[in-house]
């Protein structure tokens, strides 16, 4: 999908197809500038005006790396930490951050499918490959989907609308390593610039036995695929001083910054 597609999928606007030619990716840029223009002001707004100026730079799937940007400024370079990571390329939310903006961190991804790949395309960029969990060095079972990005944990593969997708995976053992674990052994600063959670499924799970006292990221997006766990990721975050931000254009993510970030971008309003 083109920068194009991916903001007129925010929009609510008809994509252009794959096999769409450059006139066409014009005509829907523009069509996307002036539905932007056409917003009332607000945070929805400006964010949006934000991502058609840089879309060219954005790898995420509906623009997180931007957000992030938006959030922090284009000239801040700050420290990421990502998982699920896939091949670190393809809907990477940390890919553009580490290759145009000046970005370091961390990368972590259990699937065996994925690491040559990963060690590939970005060879810069530390991966551990154990599988982020609530506790550390147990061994559970992981199922590795034929569409790699569907990957997750045994227990968790039939909790959302993929689950079909997921029939045929291959199963194996996993190391497991906490959030809090992996953030101390990678030396992660205390006030991390952003994290990025999308382990299809377990993701309240982890981030409830995340020390926020220890670690604190300044930004977070969370995919949630309009899972009954999305509600608790909402209000574990909350209770630890995030805001939910963007929500109108966030789709199967939530996007969160701490109390302290928020206040300075303007209408950015408790969600």
């Amino acid at each position: 999908m083109t920068p194009a597609e991916r903001l007129n999928k925010m929009l609510g606007i008809n994509n252009v197809g794959p096999k769409a030619t450059l006139r066409d990716q014009v005509l829907t840029l523009a069509k996307a500038r002036n539905e932007i223009r056409n917003l009332p002001q607000s945070t929805a707004a400006s964010f949006l005006g934000f991502a058609l100026e840089y879309a060219h730079h954005s790898g995420s799937q509906i623009f997180q790396d931007l957000f992030v940007l938006f959030a922090l400024g284009r000239d801040h370079k700050g420290h990421f930490v990502e998982f699920g990571a896939t091949d670190g390329v393809e809907h990477s939310n940390s890919y553009s951050l580490a290759t145009h903006f000046g970005w370091t961190g961390l990368c972590a991804e259990p699937a065996r499918g994925w690491h040559e790949a990963f060690r590939q395309n970005r060879p810069e960029t530390r991966l551990d490959t154990r599988c982020v969990w609530s506790r550390d060095n147990q061994s559970l079972t992981f199922s590795e989907a034929k569409i790699g990005a569907l990957s997750t944990l045994a227990d968790f593969k039939n909790q959302d609308g993929n689950r079909r997708k997921r029939r045929d995976s291959t199963e194996y053992q996993v190391e497991t390593v906490s959030l809090t674990t992996l953030l101390a052994e990678h030396d992660l600063p205390p006030d991390f610039d952003y994290l990025s959670v999308d382990t299809e499924g377990s993701e309240f799970e982890i981030l409830s036995h995340l020390d926020f006292h220890r670690f604190r990221p300044k930004i977070l997006s969370v995919e949630h695929n309009f899972t009954p766990a999305r509600n608790k990721v909402l209000n574990l975050l909350k209770s630890n001083g995030y805001r939910r931000v963007l929500s109108e254009v966030s789709m199967f993510d939530d996007w969160f910054i701490v109390d302290g970030i928020a206040e300075h971008i303007p209408a950015c309003t408790r969600g």
